[in-house]
């Protein structure tokens, strides 16, 4: 199944689907806004994003629906993304510093921890290793993908992967390959996918402004 926002029952809450779409099911039921969902590796769970505490909270719920259980109380800014072991997810959001950062939280609860270093949104966990992408801003004007452990350590420092504004990545299921939606302040937003050995990158998709 796939997790999804809609607003279909009036107000924007998770929802989950057979791919084809068939079988829709509201997950969650809230007033304020539910959105941004990512689904654990075993299936099990629902990582989401929501305002219903005042601000943008990681949230988890049963993939069988129930009361979702609030995991970070902080402004996250982009979907979440489950570890390879279902363990902990990663996440972007403001630090002290007022510069937005990639952070790992377990996954039963407890606080927080900041990857070193790292500067950057819409983060993707490889589905098969300690690799981590996120989008950074490189130099006065150069926006980057970039690629770390979860302890900080730099990874894959051969591919340099320009890019516009990245509003999400994901990896392919066996971890080859990278896509990444972007959303250009002028032009066509449009889905790309990179090859993370020859670096090789191709359009698969453009959307209309």
């Amino acid at each position: 199944r796939i997790a999804f926002s809609s607003a279909r029952s009036g107000t924007h809450d998770i929802w989950t689907s057979d791919a084809n779409g068939g079988d829709p099911r509201p997950l969650t039921s809230d007033a304020e806004i539910d959105s941004l969902p990512a689904i654990s590796p075993d299936g099990s769970r629902v990582a989401f994003v929501s305002s219903r505490d005042g601000r943008r909270g990681l949230w988890l719920v049963s993939a069988e629906g129930g009361v979702p259980r609030l995991l970070v109380p902080v402004e996250v800014v982009d979907r979440p993304s489950w570890s390879p072991d279902g363990r902990a997810l990663v996440y972007a959001a403001e630090g002290q510093d007022a510069e937005v950062g990639v952070w790992i939280v377990s996954a039963a609860g407890g606080a927080p921890v900041a990857v070193p270093g790292v500067r950057g949104r819409s983060p993707a966990w490889s589905p098969n290793a300690d690799l981590i992408a996120y989008f950074t801003s490189v130099g006065p004007a150069g926006l980057r993908m970039r690629f770390t452990a979860s302890n900080g350590e730099s990874r894959l420092d051969h591919l340099d992967i320009e890019t516009a504004t990245v509003d999400a990545s994901a990896f392919s299921w066996n971890g080859a390959r990278l896509a990444i939606g972007t959303s250009p302040g002028s032009g066509d937003p449009e889905v790309v996918v990179v090859d993370l050995e020859s670096g090789q990158r191709r359009t698969v998709s453009r959307l209309p402004p």
